[in-house]
Formats: C-alpha cells, structure tokens, sequence
C-alpha cells in the first residue's frame, strides 16, 4: 500500500512546504491540512498540493507530482512528474531508484524547455 503524503506550494510566498505526516482535521465541513509548520483550509485557492508518488530517487529523496526528474534512457530531456500516467512508467519498466530528482516545476521551470 502506498502511502498517501502531500507537499504545497504557495505562489506568493514562494514556498514550499511537506508535509511530515498525515495530518487533516474536519470541522463540519472545512477541512485543513498542515503541511511543515503552515495550515490551511482545505478549499483556499492560494497553493497547490502535489501528492507523493510513494516512490524514492536513486538519492533516496521522495518523489512528488510536479518534480523534475532526469532519467536519459527514459526520457530525452528532464521530465515533470504527472500522476498518475507516470507511477505505471515506474512500475512497469521499475525505473524510479534510477531517476534523480534536479528540481520541481515551480522553482526550476527552466529545467524543462
């Protein structure tokens, strides 16, 4: 089973923040999430959650949606994790403690051309 973490990045404050571990709370309909030391509601539209894949890199570092990872004999260029189309390339052809994680999407869009 696969475990279920997330990670937020916050536009405006340009952070991003993990998750430690599964932490939610409900009161009557509005749900939080904390994520490192900030807590949100769950419907604030100011951040966007990416979800753990439950996979490592090669390094040993979690991989989330939206990392850029580099994996030449997969991939030409870097590439950004999607899921879920990319968790069945890593469980298919078993190639995910062979990628390295070099960034994410929204602190190094400029890995990606």
């Amino acid at each position: 089973m696969r475990e279920i973490k997330f990670r937020a990045w916050w536009p405006n404050l340009k952070y991003m923040g993990y998750q430690d571990h599964n932490d939610y709370s409900c009161v009557g309909r509005n749900y939080e999430l904390s994520v490192g030391n900030i807590v949100v509601p769950m419907y604030d539209g100011d951040y966007t959650l990416m979800q753990y894949t439950g996979l490592k890199d090669k390094n040993g570092r979690e991989i989330y949606e939206g990392d850029i990872v580099t994996a030449p004999w997969h991939w030409e260029e870097p590439h950004a994790i999607e899921l879920p189309e990319d968790y069945y390339s890593f469980m298919e052809f078993g190639i995910s403690d062979k990628m390295t994680i070099v960034g994410n999407i929204y602190e190094n869009s400029e890995l990606l051309r």
